[in-house]
């Protein structure tokens, strides 16, 4: 008998009852069998949905010397996959007469078929005779490969021999010996760290090699920005919350040398130094010297406060000032304050005497993390460098990749950043952070690019195109490392076009390593790139 449970009473007094026995689902009129029917077609049905779906992961199937459907995948695991999807589409008549017998039977020989015959194929007819009818199949998938991770567009395949007799034109290749870099990064980094700190709490997270114009002529140079770590102040310093938050809240400046000259001191040959910076070349000029967006920042930084920043050190006094930007948002009034102080776990925000009605908070403050807040859909190069406009601000540039694991036929290679790797990827973006105000702009290099496109359909105010890049910043857009080494890796296989050469793997090349265990030819790269 079915379980009867009693609810409450409708409006005129009567009780009402539900009933919750077996049948309670079934619609009015239907029975046990109708419903197991239903069920069974519908099963069926995503069955053939499932299996046809499956049908393009053969794209990305993985051999041991290919990427792709290869013969078996073409020419008999997808043929019995539809033959799975045709068993399944006929044994719907089968269930709704409630032959169940004769469906089950059926979708299980195809499933045997399906299991078996594969097998068989690869071991009996395609590996006695792997290399030539797996030919066209390799071919498809070098020729994804290269076009892919885009070896196929900007590079240039020029054979040369090696000759003792080759000699160097001095005149002719002036420009080039003039800038070839001497220093090493790490020596130089250790040494303008002893001799451009200035205090203990500076810090210099990288040094990047750029080129400007000087004196008339391009030139080589490295670049390191003077970044503030507050976790390197004294103990009562560090330990204050106002310290970090109101008074050492930016970097200062920036140390610019030549990579190729050395003092009679063995000290690099500096054309910015100190703070306030010392000019020491006409091709500088530097008018807003405040790293508040950098590689090395903590958030949160409260400015324009009834506190002054410090700027710099000047002999055993510092210098302070008052920030006059943009950047970050309005923090007077109590409403955000409030919400900040919850947001930051940090109840001093609300009761601090510091906080004015210009005052501003800045938070997101790391280059990278900022860009990955605001576009996290890209893949953003690990490594920004920094750009001094002729303005004479400093300004962050950032490569940005669109990739994908899902290039049919296309090796997946490692890409740094990346854990899993990738089978395709485009330098499709160039972003700007201004260091001062932290306003980032996202600028379209690659407008071919079938995955930048979808994104551009999506936030049309996001990007702009690299026509839009002032000229000062485009002529430091650069080859970014990280494609650079992706391509290195790629085409140390994917060089080999013969299908024969490939399968066998005849002629894989080594890429040479520096001592330090980076790629030795590409440890900064500056060249030069035109949309």
């Amino acid at each position: 008998m079915a379980e009867r449970f009693r609810r409450g009473r409708l409006s005129g007094g009567s009780p009402k009852t539900f009933d919750l026995g077996p049948h309670a689902l079934l619609l009015p009129g239907a029975t046990r069998a109708g419903f197991v029917r239903v069920i069974a077609v519908v099963l069926l049905l995503g069955l053939a949905t499932w299996v046809f779906l499956g049908n393009y992961k053969l794209l990305f199937n993985s051999h041991a010397f290919m990427t792709g459907a290869d013969y078996v995948d073409e020419k008999v695991t997808l043929p019995l996959r539809w033959l799975l999807i045709i068993a399944a589409l006929a044994a719907l008549p089968l269930v709704w007469t409630s032959r169940y017998k004769k469906a089950i039977a059926l979708l299980i020989a195809v499933f045997i078929l399906q299991l078996v015959l594969p097998g068989i194929v690869r071991a009996v007819y395609v590996r006695p005779n792997e290399i030539s009818i797996e030919r066209p199949y390799i071919e498809r998938h070098i020729q994804a490969t290269t076009v892919a991770f885009g070896l196929n567009r900007s590079a240039t395949e020029r054979p040369f021999t090696a000759s003792r007799q080759e000699t160097v034109d001095a005149v002719q290749d002036a420009t080039l010996l003039d800038n070839v870099r001497l220093w090493d990064l790490r020596a130089y980094n250790a040494t303008i760290t002893q001799i451009q700190a200035l205090r203990p709490y500076y810090t210099f997270p990288d040094t990047d090699v750029d080129r400007y114009f000087i004196n008339g002529r391009i030139k080589q140079v490295l670049l390191s920005p003077r970044d503030i770590d507050v976790s390197q102040l004294s103990g009562e310093a560090r330990q204050s919350w106002i310290n970090p938050r109101f008074i050492y809240t930016h970097g200062f400046g920036v140390v610019v040398s030549e990579v190729n000259k050395i003092t009679p001191d063995g000290l690099p040959v500096l054309l910015i130094e100190n703070a306030p910076p010392e000019i020491k070349s006409p091709g500088f000029r530097l008018t807003r010297s405040e790293i508040y967006y950098g590689e090395s920042t903590q958030d949160p930084v409260f400015v324009h406060t009834a506190r002054e920043e410090f700027d710099y050190p000047s002999g055993d006094q510092n210098k302070y000032s008052t920030y006059q930007g943009t950047g970050g948002f309005p923090v007077g009034s109590f409403l955000v304050k409030t919400a900040a102080a919850i947001s930051q776990g940090e109840p001093n925000i609300i009761f601090t005497g510091y906080l004015t009605g210009q005052s501003r908070m800045m938070i997101h403050r790391k280059v990278q993390g900022r860009l990955a807040h605001l576009a996290g859909f890209l893949h953003w190069d690990p490594d920004p460098y920094l750009v001094i406009t002729d303005d004479g601000r400093l300004v962050w540039m950032v490569d940005g990749y669109t990739t994908s694991l899902s290039h049919p036929y296309s090796a997946t290679l490692p890409v740094t950043g990346l854990d899993e790797g990738a089978n395709y990827i485009r330098n499709a973006v160039k972003a700007t952070v201004d260091a001062y105000t932290g306003k980032m702009s996202l600028y379209v290099f690659d407008p071919s690019d079938p995955i930048i496109q979808a994104f551009e359909n999506l936030f049309p105010k996001l990007f702009r195109p690299a026509s839009e890049m002032p000229p000062d910043l485009r002529r430091h857009a650069r080859y970014p490392e990280v494609l650079f080494r992706t391509q290195a890796e790629a085409y140390r296989i994917f060089h080999m076009r013969d299908p024969q050469v490939f399968y066998n793997k005849e002629d894989v090349w080594e890429i040479a390593h520096s001592l330090s265990g980076g790629l030795s030819v590409s440890s900064r790269l500056v060249i030069s790139r035109n949309p």
